[in-house]
C-alpha cells in the first residue's frame, strides 16, 4: 500500500511533468530564512488555540484546553458529533516545522475520547472551505487518496493549509505519528474527525506539536557566504 509519504512526493512528481508544480505566495515565504531568529532542537512547540467551529459542551471545556499539556480537555458542543476544525496559532517568533504530532483523549469522564484527527499547516490565517472535503477520511487509504486530490488543487489556490499527519486512535488514550512530510507553519488546523464509539460530540485533552523553530524551518534557502 501507499504510504502517506510516498502519496505526497509521487502527486507532487506527477504535477512537475506536467509543468503545474509552480511555488505559491506562500511557499516561497516559506523559504526564507529570518535570520534574527536562532535556530533550536527539536522541541514541543508551543501553540494557542484561537477558535473552533464546533461550539463547546461549557467555559470548562473550551478550545484553549487543546494546545494546553495537563489535564483540561475541550468537549465540542453536546450533538455536535461531526468533524470540528481548531485553528491554533505558533506562540514563538517567526514560523516553526512541525515533524510529529501527539494526540492525547480523555481517560476518564468523558463519553466521546476523539478517534481521528488530521493536522494541518499554514503559514497564513487558514481557510476552512479547501478542507470539507478531508471531513469523510475514514482510514489511512483514504488520507492518501485526499492528499493526492489536495495536491493537484492546492496549486491553483495559493495558501491552502497543507495536511501533515492523520492520527488514528484505535482505541488508545495517546498517540504519537510522524508527520508525512515535515511543514513550515505559523499556524494550524486541528481537524478532529469523529469520536470513538457512538458519542453525542468529540473530546480531546491535548494535541502536541513536536519539531523546529527557527533557520530549521526553511532548509531551501543557500547559507550566506559573508
Amino acid at each position: 500500500m501507499v504510504r502517506p509519504l510516498a502519496a505526497f512526493e509521487e502527486a507532487e512528481n506527477d504535477l512537475a511533468r506536467l509543468g503545474w508544480l509552480k511555488l505559491t505566495d506562500d511557499e516561497t515565504t516559506e523559504r526564507q530564512i529570518d535570520d534574527d531568529v536562532p535556530c533550536s532542537h527539536e522541541q514541543c512547540l508551543s501553540f494557542a488555540s484561537l477558535s473552533t467551529d464546533g461550539g463547546a459542551y461549557s467555559l470548562e471545556h473550551g478550545c484553549e484546553n487543546v494546545t494546553v499539556d495537563d489535564f483540561s480537555c475541550y468537549s465540542s458542543e453536546l450533538g455536535n458529533s461531526a468533524a470540528v476544525n481548531v485553528i491554533a496559532k505558533y506562540a514563538g517568533q517567526g514560523s516553526c516545522t512541525i515533524e510529529s504530532v501527539t494526540i492525547r483523549a480523555p481517560l476518564e469522564g468523558f463519553n466521546s475520547p476523539v478517534a481521528q484527527a488530521i493536522i494541518f499547516a499554514s503559514l497564513g490565517v487558514p481557510s476552512l472551505e479547501k478542507l470539507v472535503s478531508f471531513d469523510q477520511v475514514c482510514s489511512e487509504r483514504d488520507f492518501e487518496q485526499e492528499v493526492i486530490r489536495w495536491s493537484q488543487q492546492a496549486q491553483m489556490t495559493p495558501c491552502v493549509p497543507k495536511p501533515v499527519a492523520l492520527v488514528s486512535m484505535r482505541g488508545r488514550c495517546n498517540v504519537t505519528m510522524p508527520a508525512a512530510i515535515p511543514r513550515s507553519c505559523k499556524y494550524v488546523v486541528i481537524k478532529l474527525l469523529r469520536p470513538q464509539g457512538s458519542g453525542d460530540n468529540i473530546d480531546v485533552e491535548y494535541v502536541g506539536l513536536h519539531g523546529w523553530s527557527g533557520r530549521h524551518c526553511c532548509p531551501c534557502r543557500a547559507p550566506r557566504l559573508d
